[in-house]
């Protein structure tokens, strides 16, 4: 069985920004699991929104555009936001009012914690607060 990992919008935005100062630690991570063909990655529509938008913004439309397009030939797994999960993701907040988290963090938790996923492949630390592994370890 394959061990599951959610990837966060600041490990994508690293993947696709040769720029950004977790560039070589994510590049080197996704290497690793793709060449030891044992790891699911797992991800949300709302994540993807995210990074699109910072990649937009930040970088420039072509490199979001691309960015889209290989999501779209890929093997990533996307489970879609809805109402249930997004309930849970306001309870999430609420009960963590003193974490500055962003809505679609809270969704992701949720997603995770529906999905049997310990571990996320994130530079954001509001992950490892709230009790998931962040991947990879950077000392």
């Amino acid at each position: 069985m394959k061990t599951k990992i959610f990837i966060d919008s600041s490990a994508f935005f690293a993947l696709t920004n040769a720029n950004d100062q977790y560039y070589k630690f994510a590049a080197e991570f996704l290497n690793v699991c793709l060449d030891a063909k044992n790891f699911c990655f797992i991800t949300s529509n709302l994540v993807l929104s995210e990074t699109y938008t910072l990649i937009r913004y930040k970088v420039d439309f072509s490199v979001a555009n691309t960015f889209l397009e290989k999501i779209t030939h890929s093997s990533l797994e996307i489970v879609y936001s809805n109402v249930l999960v997004e309930k849970e993701a306001i309870k999430f907040l609420k009960k963590f009012d003193d974490i500055k988290l962003s809505y679609t963090d809270a969704v992701s938790f949720q997603i995770m914690k529906e999905q049997n996923i310990n571990s996320a492949f994130t530079f954001d630390k509001h992950f490892e607060v709230v009790g998931y592994k962040c991947l990879p370890k950077i000392n």
